[in-house]
């Protein structure tokens, strides 16, 4: 079952993987992560924070449905890590970027793509496929962001039979400190929600709940190492960001030079120029 958890990629993670073409001194997640929880308390006040009044009747009724019947719902370890809002966001805003980047340094099996506005289809290679779909976006200033995200898939692996459908919401919330050093700390918290569409099977994922969160505990603290990896990269390296972000085929021509022009103002003296969003929508209520 960990794997169902890699399904959804970049919002968690693809697995265990070694950033070392990004990896510098970079990374102090590890060192000050805290602990996952998964107790009521934490629970309900994730489900007080979904934005349930920002969704259409057919979305509020489907993430209604998976927080009425989770089979396991966990508080991942928040995470401080060291990252520039502008990429932070760029990578939150464009989740495929982050899939892209593993796959072309070789450092997953996991496939992403866009295949709608606000709609993903993934694949980790081992089994786990569904579809993702951004249902609400909230941007503020820095990293102060809030997403809802809503995915539907199949999870075909240890230890069941045959293959399980699962049902997910995941709420990811951030925020974005300037410390006295002159450089960003952002706190990523994400609540999962998790429904096994099958009797008999929400007691099987309740019995291996432990192994589950530890697996998902460790690919967020290392997704989120990643993106502070890359972030003092495009700082530190930024021409060999930008011919990384040149191959990037899974992203339009827009959001490559966007994120280009990103990486080139992070090693602006004067720091990054602002850049329009290449291919957003408005957010609404769908």
């Amino acid at each position: 079952m960990p794997a169902a958890f890699r399904a959804f990629g970049p919002f968690i993670s693809a697995g265990t993987f070694l950033v070392l073409l990004l990896v510098a001194d970079s990374v102090r997640a590890t060192d000050r992560r805290q602990a996952a929880m998964s107790n009521r308390a934490s629970r309900h006040a994730a489900i007080r924070a979904v934005p349930l009044e920002r969704l259409n009747a057919r979305d509020r009724a489907a993430v209604q449905a998976v927080l009425q019947q989770t089979s396991v719902y966990r508080r991942l370890p928040p995470q401080v890590i060291d990252c520039h809002p502008d990429i932070f966001t760029f990578l939150m805003r464009n989740p495929h970027a982050i899939a892209n980047v593993w796959e072309v340094l070789d450092m997953s099996k996991l496939r992403v793509a866009l295949i709608a506005n606000d709609t993903y289809q993934a694949d980790d290679g081992n089994g786990t496929r569904g579809t993702l779909r951004v249902l609400s976006e909230e941007y503020g200033n820095g990293a102060d962001h809030r997403i809802l995200i809503y995915g539907e898939g199949i999870y075909d692996g240890k230890p069941f039979l045959r293959p399980i459908p699962i049902r997910c919401v995941f709420l990811l919330k951030s925020r974005s400190v300037l410390e006295i050093n002159g450089r960003h700390d952002i706190l990523a918290q994400l609540d999962s929600f998790i429904a096994i569409d099958q009797t008999g099977l929400d007691l099987l994922a309740k019995t291996i709940h432990p192994l589950v969160g530890q697996m998902a505990d460790r690919n967020f603290v290392e997704t989120m190492q990643f993106v502070s990896s890359f972030s003092r990269a495009a700082e530190r390296n930024p021409s060999s960001v930008e011919q990384l972000a040149r191959r990037l085929s899974h992203l339009s021509p827009d959001l490559r030079r966007e994120l280009v022009e990103l990486v080139r103002g992070l090693s602006d003296p004067q720091g990054p120029k602002p850049v329009q969003p290449a291919t957003y929508a408005a957010d609404e209520c769908r």
